[in-house]
């Protein structure tokens, strides 16, 4: 869907919004809605899953949370919660129904021109399924200063994210979700537009992590 008919613009300046440099730091992904309400006991969601009236709210037959409205939900976060190495450094290393195996990684491919050849990885990211996507250079506040770690509802801990010093470039990827679907909010369709989005994410970066890897 275009966001033409839904999204206007206009040219400001100077900018309306300043950023606070000495305020403007790295977030700790223990702060993030997926992991405070496990141990910020100064919620008022504390331990208070959004699941938890599941199924108080299916028998009451209430329209965005009916059973069809939780299943299509669920669902729709199948691949973000499935693909266990979508977010790893070493990405899937089984090769298990590999026809090209190990030996691809093993080739250093050539790069003969950086203009051309960064062209083609955008296409790539593009075909996979991204909006849009860039390639520039490091923001560390743009990525989390600690991961976290949950499991069977409970917070473990976190754990610092350090890049390796030879990375200073990123692929920058936006994926477009549906806006009728997000206009549903809190129903569970605009849930399940959000998990279609992050399933997406998985999906792209999985691929384009491969990708790269079989670059060598």
């Amino acid at each position: 869907m275009s966001t033409a008919r839904w999204v206007t613009t206009a040219k400001v300046s100077p900018p309306c919004l300043e950023i606070d440099e000495q305020a403007y730091h790295r977030f700790d992904q223990k702060n993030d809605m997926f992991c405070r309400y496990l141990w910020d006991k100064n919620l008022k969601t504390y331990q208070n899953n959004f699941a938890d009236d599941m199924l108080k709210n299916i028998n009451a037959d209430n329209e965005g949370y009916t059973h069809f409205d939780y299943a299509f939900s669920k669902a729709s976060w199948t691949v973000y919660n499935r693909f266990p190495f979508a977010f790893s450094w070493e990405g899937d290393t089984s090769f298990e129904e590999d026809w090209y195996g190990y030996k691809l990684r093993e080739q250093q491919y050539q790069i003969k021109n950086l203009a051309e050849f960064i062209a083609k990885i955008k296409k790539v990211a593009k075909f996979y399924g991204a909006s849009l996507v860039g390639i520039t250079k490091i923001n560390e506040k743009w990525i989390y200063k600690n991961a976290g770690e949950r499991s069977d509802g409970q917070f473990l801990g976190s754990y610092p994210v350090i890049l390796p010093q030879e990375i200073n470039r990123v692929i920058v990827i936006a994926i477009e979700m549906d806006p009728v679907g997000l206009s549903t909010t809190p129903t569970l369709p605009a849930c399940a537009t959000t998990g279609l989005g992050y399933s997406k994410m998985a999906f792209i970066i999985s691929c384009l992590g491969e990708f790269i890897r079989n670059l060598g």
